[in-house]
């Protein structure tokens, strides 16, 4: 189906769509406090949460707020409001009242899902959906579901917000095709899932590492995911580690080196499940990486993303890695390195990392200035100093932490 000379194409369908669950329907999709919850289960959450926002009046461009933790409603919320054309907007559930609301009227949002602990960090005037768990709140009030909506890979489909470490977070527009890309570059050239793979993440859904790991690639590939809506602690992973026994374990550098820490002190650390060991966020340290490898026995496969590419764009490869290396540029993305300017520089020089892709996000929200000197002919200025050896390897000495944690 065509509509303007584009193909249809929609998030829900990629992931959830009536020939989609005729191959995965009965396999696991989240694992989630003690439960098994099968693709065909997620999809009839979906449905019901579909309805739902449509009962509220929400339709194709309206945003939607979703601050929940790491949680099958995350999941299916998300998913709902990409069907019906609008757009959800992700937001850290560590973050003050007075971010929260600043995304929230900063996105124009029309509603709001959270859950008890967190409705009060935004304002009553904006309505919202409460999940109430212990009622079941979040899966009654079925309705008619509507016509398919025309969606195409160039529809905005979600916003993430930056960290704001340099002011206010800024919004990350991002469109459906933007997930399926990933999909095909990073992950099924670096990860390589399986059905049979359980994928954890210690980083969450609100971020756009964690929004990759515990969604983008698992549901993509028909594996399961482990979902966890505690905060991380080394203690809360080795429980999952021991309880769950994930294949792929995401996390950042600070969460390797505290785990260490955990089995330094005589705890517990299963690991005897794990095939893969992912790091980004920040530049993950040499003594970490040798540190894990000779004390685990696991590589970390270390890389950087950035929000604006949705996830990561440089990274290691199984049985390649190097200490102190991001790695090669992934299958699918272009690198380059420039001095200040704007000139390419030759290997073995110091330089600013700029990428292209077609993840790269369609604009900042309501920041065109900021777009226009960030995106220049394809191009997205990561903020990144880096150096590439004549392998292709890329080096930074600038631990410099970034949006997609």
């Amino acid at each position: 189906m065509k509509e303007g000379g584009e193909e249809y194409f929609n998030l829900f369908d990629y992931f959830l769509g009536d020939k989609r669950l005729g191959e995965v329907g009965n396999r696991i999709s989240i694992g989630w406090r003690g439960e098994r919850i099968s693709y065909n289960r997620l999809r009839e959450e979906t449905d019901r949460w579909t309805a739902r926002l449509l009962n509220e009046g929400i339709g194709e461009g309206d945003r939607v707020g979703i601050l929940l933790v790491d949680s099958p409603e995350f999941v299916a919320a998300f998913l709902a409001a990409a069907r019906i054309g609008a757009i959800a907007v992700l937001i850290n559930t560590f973050l003050t009242a007075e971010e929260t609301q600043f995304i929230l009227d900063d996105s124009g949002a029309r509603l709001l899902i959270t859950e008890p602990p967190m409705a009060a960090k935004a304002s009553s005037d904006l309505p919202a959906i409460i999940v109430d768990r212990e009622k079941k709140d979040s899966i009654t009030g079925m309705a008619a579901l509507p016509a398919k909506i025309f969606t195409t890979g160039r529809t905005p489909a979600f916003l993430l917000y930056t960290s704001g470490s340099t002011g206010m977070p800024k919004g990350v527009l991002h469109l459906h095709r933007s997930i399926p890309v990933t999909v095909e570059n990073y992950s099924r050239h670096v990860l390589k899932l399986t059905p049979e793979d359980r994928v954890y993440s210690s980083s969450r859904l609100f971020f756009a590492y964690g929004l990759g790991n515990s969604l983008s690639f698992p549901l993509a590939e028909g594996s399961s995911v482990i979902l966890d809506s505690e905060r991380p602690t080394p203690q809360g992973i080795a429980r999952i580690f021991e309880e769950e026994s994930p294949s792929v374990f995401f996390a950042v550098p600070a969460v390797y080196n505290a785990l260490m820490d955990f089995q330094r002190a005589g705890n517990q650390l299963n690991l005897s499940s794990l095939r893969l060991c992912i790091s980004a966020g920040e530049a993950l340290p040499s003594k970490v990486f040798e540190d894990w490898q000779r004390e685990l026995g696991i590589e970390i496969l270390d890389g950087i993303g950035s929000t604006e590419m949705l996830h990561i764009f440089i990274s290691n490869r199984e049985g390649e890695a190097a200490a102190g290396s991001s790695g090669r540029v992934v299958e699918g993305y272009d690198a380059k390195l420039t001095n200040d300017a704007g000139e390419q520089i030759a290997e073995g020089e110091t330089g600013g990392l700029w990428i292209r892709g077609e993840s790269a996000t369609a604009r900042y929200w309501n920041l065109p200035d900021v777009t226009e000197r960030t995106i220049l002919d394809g191009w997205v200025k990561t903020g990144d100093i880096y150096r590439r050896d004549e392998r292709g390897a890329f080096f930074t000495s600038v631990a410099r932490m970034i949006v997609s944690r």
